[in-house]
């Protein structure tokens, strides 16, 4: 049986002026063992002036990059938990309201992820990330633990 493990991944450290300017996060799903390769599910802004995003799956692409700080890990998925959770994760509207960005598209994800039914990601999962948003990959690292993974 081929397990998946659903990662947030962090790009850049997060050190940056301006509270919305934080580190770029997007969703990675891979094979668990696998080559560290996968999907990676995020939004990229495509109007700067209105600070509009776009929806962005990439198929298999290196999850851990040379922009990437690392990841840490969420849940792991069955086969069919991961079909789930591809579908809430792509109908998740990208933000174009002015106000969110990358890390609060997640936050949403998380959020109808964990309220799915069935629940794809453990209980306080959400609650639990929403106290790493807009802080350093650094304290993201701290914060997480055994469960985050370096970028090497």
């Amino acid at each position: 049986m081929v397990n998946y493990i659903l990662s947030i991944v962090v790009f850049g450290d997060g050190n940056n002026p301006a509270p919305w300017e934080g580190s770029h996060w997007g969703l990675a799903i891979e094979r668990q063992g696998g080559s560290g390769r996968g999907e990676l599910h995020n939004v990229v802004l495509i109007d700067n002036d209105r600070k509009w995003y776009q929806y962005e799956m990439r198929d298999d692409v290196t999850i851990l990059n040379l922009n990437s700080e690392g990841k840490f890990w969420i849940a792991i998925l069955s086969e069919q938990q991961k079909r789930d959770a591809v579908k809430v994760i792509s109908k998740e509207a990208p933000p174009r309201d002015g106000k969110k960005g990358c890390q609060d598209w997640v936050m949403d994800c998380l959020f109808a992820l964990e309220t799915n039914e069935p629940a794809l990601i453990p209980d306080g999962t959400s609650q639990f990330v929403y106290g790493l948003v807009r802080t350093p990959a650094s304290n993201i690292a701290k914060q997480a633990g055994e469960r985050w993974e370096p970028r090497a």
